[in-house]
């Protein structure tokens, strides 16, 4: 599986799930900068097609310093071009001309040394599997809030030609202000079409376009502080639904409108999210004001997500706090998702599968199933993250590890006496634990090598045994052939000497012999048997599996503390 992610440095990346690592990058990091918004410039892949997204359309916004304040301000005369230096203002709103004798009357919003920074947007066309920027590119005066591709109906989902020479782009920023841009290709100018302002004087948080609708029509909604949801038709330029203020509270104050997030349920129904703490849904046929109301935080929700069904809604708040609210049960959540420790930037569904991905100021991009609420995978991105888009591509298997699981599955099969061995038991006694419990199913996994190798042993032990036991059979059938000859010589020995020692068997009666010494293995004046000499290919094999063993103990124990580190 794939995904974008966008930072606040500046810089867009592609990551691959499955490896965690990242595959590519877009940009370099500047300081203030950062990417505000992404969307696929691609058709989304038919069922059963192999070609998947890989062109984005990246929003990045650059603050530019105009003045610093000891630098010097320099004002133009009206009658000559000269400029004149002025060390000192004061006022702002007025002072007199000494030289010219002229009162000059200026605004805070004229002056240029009053505003600090400049912001200027660029959206670019970026293919992240070839890693090519395309040359043309929009500028957008603001902040992008919103960028949404818009195709044909008579596009080809496998046809990226026909796709590109019906693409429009509708781009919306910060101060209400949207445009329609049209492209016959990738590497072609993009031209205006249509351009008008919704808002004025207000913010702008979010910009949606409701994907229910026909290829035809185009309707988007959009909301931000003190700007309450408005819903636009952008052929006719007018509003189609503007919503209403929800009632005073008790002590009839009246409650403050900020907008972060939105999204469509369906064609007539549009979800929200606010700055304090609660999620609505709006009906357009139905009424102004939400027919559902309820508390999600106590923090401000700053990213909203709509279910797939449309029954359910993903809110995010700044504590990194995600959690699931059905529209039907608003007095608890579904289910909650943990392991996020900053503010939630940005989060997506996966088209095909049940998950979803978030984004936020901890740096890290977290993939949870939708179905458990686990953290399936984490990666880290080294940056602060604003938003994140997610591709239809579906799982994929690495081959390589695929077949170290079948090798593994096999040797396992045909040795599984190694799993009760005394050795292999003291290995992973001795092996600390995270939290006092054992995962058997982690702890089991045997390594190849030390599996090989002590196979190896067992069957050069097996060869030697045999070996032993053919040779002590011919010294016991040599010892047998000698005992009958030395029989008849060893009788003829004692009686001569039984002869010599009788005169001297009283006195010997008389003294008292000290007993022999006997143990629990017998006689110890006997000399302990010599051991059997160990072939050179039993100690080398031997020593891999003593090898093996302690390798495996620094793997464990590094996993351990790294999980220690993550909890």
């Amino acid at each position: 599986m794939k995904f974008i992610v966008g930072a606040d440095t500046g810089l867009a990346k592609v990551c691959e799930v499955e490896r965690k690592t990242i595959q590519g990058k877009w940009g370099d990091a500047e300081k203030g900068a950062a990417v505000d918004a992404m969307c696929w410039a691609d058709l989304p892949p038919s069922s059963g097609s192999t070609i998947f997204e890989s062109k984005v359309y990246v929003a990045m916004h650059r603050s530019i310093p105009l003045l610093q304040p000891k630098d010097e301000i320099h004002i133009k005369s009206e009658e000559s071009e000269a400029l004149e230096e002025k060390p000192e203002v004061e006022n702002l709103g007025e002072w007199e001309n000494e030289e010219k004798g002229e009162e000059n009357q200026v605004e805070r919003n004229q002056l240029p040394y009053m505003q600090k920074y400049s912001t200027k947007s660029v959206v670019s066309l970026w293919d992240s599997d070839q890693d090519i920027t395309y040359p043309h590119s929009i500028e957008v005066d603001g902040f992008v809030r919103g960028i949404h591709v818009i195709h044909s109906s008579n596009s080809s989902v496998e046809s990226s030609d026909s796709s590109d020479k019906n693409r429009k782009l509708l781009i919306g920023n910060d101060s209400g202000s949207f445009e329609l841009y049209s492209t016959e290709g990738d590497r072609d100018p993009y031209s205006l079409v249509s351009q008008f302002n919704a808002c004025s004087g207000h913010q702008v948080s979010r910009f949606r376009v409701n994907q229910y609708k026909s290829s035809g029509e185009i309707q988007f909604a959009f909301g931000g502080v003190k700007n309450e949801l408005q819903i636009f038709d952008f052929e006719s330029k007018k509003s189609i639904f503007e919503a209403k203020n929800v009632k005073p509270d008790k002590l009839w104050r009246v409650v403050p409108i900020w907008v972060s997030d939105l999204g469509f349920v369906d064609e007539n129904r549009i979800a929200t999210s606010t700055g304090h703490h609660q999620v609505r849904l709006y009906d357009i046929k139905a009424q102004r004001r939400p027919v559902a109301d309820f508390v999600v935080s106590k923090y401000p929700v700053m990213c909203m997500l709509v279910s797939k069904d449309g029954n359910s809604v993903y809110a995010a708040d700044t504590t990194g706090t995600i959690n699931e609210w059905d529209f039907r049960k608003t007095k608890t959540p579904i289910r909650g998702f943990a392991g996020n420790t900053g503010s939630v930037r940005g989060m997506a569904l996966h088209p095909t599968i049940p998950a979803i991905i978030s984004v936020g100021l901890d740096r890290f991009a977290r993939v949870y199933s939708t179905k458990t609420s686990r953290v399936e995978s984490k990666l880290y991105m080294k940056q602060k993250m604003n938003c994140v888009l997610w591709s239809s591509e579906p799982r994929r298997r690495i081959q390589s590890e695929l077949k170290e699981k079948k090798k593994r599955d096999a040797l396992i099969k045909e040795d599984g006496e190694l799993f009760s061995d005394d050795e292999d038991d003291d290995v992973w006694d001795s092996i600390p634990t995270v939290g006092g419990k054992r995962n058997n199913k982690s702890t089991r996994k045997i390594d190849l090598e030390a599996l090989s190798a002590k196979k190896a042993i067992q069957v050069s032990d097996e060869d030697e045994s045999d070996e032993e036991e053919g040779e002590d059979a011919m010294e016991e059938d040599e010892e047998d052939d000698e005992g009958d000859d030395d029989e008849s010589d060893e009788e003829e020995e004692e009686e001569g000497e039984d002869e010599m020692n009788s005169d001297d068997s009283s006195d010997d009666s008389d003294e008292d012999e000290p007993p022999k010494k006997k143990g629990k293995n017998g006689d110890l004046s006997k000399k302990p048997a010599p051991q059997k000499p160990v072939s050179a290919r039993t100690l080398d094999l031997k020593q891999k599996l003593k090898i093996a063993i302690a390798r495996k103990k620094l793997e464990q124990s590094q996993k351990n503390r790294k999980g220690y580190k993550d909890k």
